[in-house]
């Protein structure tokens, strides 16, 4: 569970990144 945990914890930091560089201003207006 912990690396399970890890995993998706590794691919949301990843989307977050991915969407700034697609669309910085959608990413600015979400968080």
């Amino acid at each position: 569970m912990t690396g399970h945990n890890a995993l998706f914890e590794s691919l949301g930091r990843n989307y977050a990144a991915v969407m700034k560089i697609l669309s910085p201003q959608q990413a600015a207006n979400e968080s």
